[in-house]
This record gives structure tokens, C-alpha cells and sequence, in this order.
């Protein structure tokens, strides 16, 4: 397993250990979509503690292995949707205030890119112009404490119950939006 990525050298060893995602979830205390998530690439998703528990329990030697972070080379970056009405940012009540948290996607710096949902300019940094910060995984900017997706509309009522709603909606629009997506293209004859 020499200098692999870490997330494809932890789930190998968990494949040979013959674990599942549920039961390592449950090891670690975590959500098995965490060891979904970090299996797939997204190392932000666990805390190093986790990740250095996880390997532990899977007896996997983290010294020859690399983090799998995006280096110079690789022209991408993150970018979401400042939108509060896309279905791409999901909303949350917390302390009966609305959050959105935003859908994370892996786009060329320095181009600009358009929302697959809303087909909005997405970002790559903290909307606060006297912040700037790199994106991080969640609704708000870790270095200012500014949330990513302002909220510019108010529906009356803003409660758990109609973020419960609206997550169940955009659920929806999302699924219908994948399976538009892989549809074949449909040959026109003229």
C-alpha cells in the first residue's frame, strides 16, 4: 500500500478486513455517509483523530501514505452556489435561524463557472470581501465566521418544519435532475 491516498488505502483494508461502512461508522462513532464521504476523496469530513482511530482499527501504517490534497498542479478548486432559493443549498433551522448549507463542487480555478441547478455564477472563496478564506467543508466561513449562502428571501414562518419540507423538495429536484442527466440524448431528424 505504499504512497497511496489515504481514503483508497483505508478502504481497501477495510474490504480485507471484511468490514462494511456501517459497522466501521459504528466503531468510530461516526456516520457511515462520513465513511462514505471520506472513501470517495473528501478527507474533510473526518476529524485526523478519526482518521488516525480508523487506521488503528483497520492496522493500517499511515506514514507511507499521502493525504490526497490537490497540489499546484491540479487546476480545481472548491465552488457553490450563493443562491438561497437553489436546490443545491440546503436549508437548516439552528437557533431559529435559517442556514444554508451549500453543495460543495470541484470546478477549474479561474474560469468561471455556472450552477448546474440555477445556472448562477458559482464562488471559490468566502463571499466577505475583507475575508477571502478558502472554502471549508460547511455554512460558514471558518476564518470570518460569515455564512456562505446569504438569506435574501423570507418565506413566513421560517421553522424546523418547512426546512424539513424544503430539504424533502430539493431531494426531489435533485433526483429528477440526475435522471434527466443520464438520460440518452435524443436524435432529432429533420
Amino acid at each position: 500500500m505504499k504512497n497511496l491516498e489515504i481514503h483508497i488505502a483505508l478502504r481497501e483494508a477495510r474490504r480485507t478486513h471484511e468490514m462494511t461502512q456501517v459497522a466501521l461508522a459504528k466503531s468510530l462513532g461516526v456516520r457511515q455517509s462520513a465513511i462514505s464521504m471520506f472513501e470517495s476523496g473528501r478527507h474533510d469530513v473526518l476529524s485526523q483523530e478519526k482518521i488516525v482511530a480508523m487506521a488503528a482499527l483497520l492496522e493500517v501504517d499511515l506514514t507511507s501514505l499521502r493525504l490526497g490534497k490537490r497540489g499546484p498542479s491540479d487546476p480545481t478548486v472548491l465552488k457553490y452556489c450563493p443562491i438561497d432559493g437553489c436546490p443545491s443549498n440546503v436549508p437548516y433551522v439552528v437557533r431559529s435561524d435559517i442556514v444554508f448549507m451549500p453543495a460543495l463542487s470541484r470546478a477549474t480555478a479561474g474560469q468561471s463557472t455556472i450552477c448546474r441547478f440555477c445556472s448562477e455564477i458559482m464562488l471559490d472563496a468566502c463571499p466577505n470581501t475583507d475575508c477571502g478564506a478558502e472554502l471549508n467543508a460547511g455554512a460558514f466561513c471558518e476564518a470570518c465566521r460569515q455564512p456562505y449562502v446569504a438569506v435574501t428571501s423570507s418565506p413566513a414562518g421560517y421553522s424546523a418544519e418547512w426546512a424539513d419540507q424544503e430539504r424533502g423538495r430539493i431531494l426531489e429536484l435533485r433526483g429528477m435532475f440526475e435522471m434527466i442527466s443520464e438520460m440518452p440524448a435524443r436524435e432529432t431528424r429533420l
